[in-house]
C-alpha cells in the first residue's frame, strides 16, 4: 500500500489516498472530516478505516473539506454547495484511476455531510454513518426517561443544570450543533437513497445518548418495509463517540470491513449474501 498527499481542484482540496498495491475493486472510500479535525480524524480513526480498507484492496481517500485543515474556502459558494463540489473534485481524481462508485462517510459531521452530498449523486453506492442522524422515537423516550430516573449522576446532573440555568439538558444541547435540517426532511432523505439502492451502514455509539439509545432506531424511524436490507444499524452502547480506544476502533473498523465485502464484493466474487 502506499500513501499520497494530493491538492485537487486546483489546489483547493487538500487530500490524502490510500492506494492498495493491487486495487480490487471499482469502489473507493471517501472519509470526511469530523467536525473540524483534519485528516486523520479523531484519534487518527480515519487513518484507521482507510489503511484497513486498502488492505483489502480498495482505495480510500481522506479530505480537508472547504475550509477545514488544509482546504480552501470555496468563495461565493455556500458551505452546503462547498461539500458537494468537494466530493465533485474527489471524485473527478479518482475516476482517472477507474474507480466509478463510492462509499462516503465519517463520524458525527461526516456522517450528516455526506447524507445531504448523496442526494442525487447515483455514484454515491454507500454510505458509513458513525453517530449520524436518528429521530428520537416513542421508545427512545421511554428509554430515556427510565434512564434519568433510575440514574443518580443523571439527578445530580439535572440539579446541576437547573441551579445554573433552569433550562434544557445538556445531553439535548448536544443534538443543537447538528447541521440537520427538519425531521421530516431528513427522513426523507434517508428513505430516498435506501430506496434508490444506496447501501448505508449506521454505527451509533453510546456516546449520543441525547438522540439514540437502543439498537434498531433509526430503522423503526426509516420505515423501510421492503428495503430494509438496504440499512446496516450496528449499536455499540459502551463505545465512546470519537472512539478514543484502540479497541473499539478495530471493533467498529472490522464491523465496516465485513459490511464493505458483502454490499461492495471484488471483481469476480460473489457477494457473501449469495452464498
Amino acid at each position: 500500500m502506499n500513501e499520497t498527499a494530493q491538492f485537487l481542484d486546483d489546489g483547493r482540496i487538500f487530500s490524502i489516498v490510500t492506494r492498495p498495491d493491487t486495487v480490487r475493486s471499482k469502489v473507493a472510500i471517501v472519509l470526511l472530516n469530523a467536525g473540524l479535525i483534519n485528516t486523520s480524524g479523531p484519534y487518527r480513526l480515519n487513518v484507521e478505516i482507510a489503511r484497513r480498507a486498502a488492505e483489502l484492496g480498495y482505495v480510500a481517500v481522506r479530505i480537508d473539506q472547504s475550509n477545514k485543515g488544509e482546504s480552501e474556502t470555496r468563495k461565493g459558494l455556500s458551505a452546503r454547495a462547498s461539500e458537494v463540489a468537494d466530493f465533485d473534485a474527489v471524485a473527478k481524481q479518482l475516476g482517472k484511476l477507474g474507480i466509478d462508485e463510492f462509499v462516503i462517510g465519517g463520524l458525527c459531521s461526516a456522517a450528516d455531510d455526506s447524507l445531504r452530498i448523496a442526494t442525487n449523486k447515483k455514484e454515491i453506492a454507500g454510505l458509513l454513518m458513525l453517530d449520524g442522524y436518528a429521530r428520537k422515537t416513542a421508545k427512545f423516550r421511554v428509554r430515556q426517561i427510565y434512564r434519568w430516573v433510575t440514574s443518580k449522576s443523571a439527578w445530580k446532573k439535572l440539579f446541576r443544570i437547573v441551579l445554573r440555568r433552569g433550562k434544557k439538558d445538556i445531553e439535548e444541547e448536544t443534538v443543537d450543533v447538528r447541521d440537520w435540517d427538519k425531521p421530516s426532511v431528513m427522513i426523507n432523505r434517508y428513505r430516498a437513497l435506501l430506496q434508490s439502492g444506496t447501501k448505508a451502514l449506521a454505527v451509533f455509539s453510546g456516546g449520543v445518548p441525547g438522540y439514540y439509545n437502543y439498537e434498531g432506531q433509526l430503522s423503526e424511524c426509516l420505515n423501510l418495509g421492503s428495503d430494509s436490507d438496504k440499512l446496516t444499524e450496528v449499536y455499540f452502547r459502551n463505545f465512546v463517540h470519537i472512539y478514543p480506544s484502540v479497541a473499539q476502533q478495530r471493533k467498529m473498523v472490522e464491523i465496516f470491513l465485513a459490511w464493505l465485502k458483502v454490499e461492495f464484493p471484488f471483481h469476480g466474487d460473489k457477494a457473501a449474501r449469495d452464498d
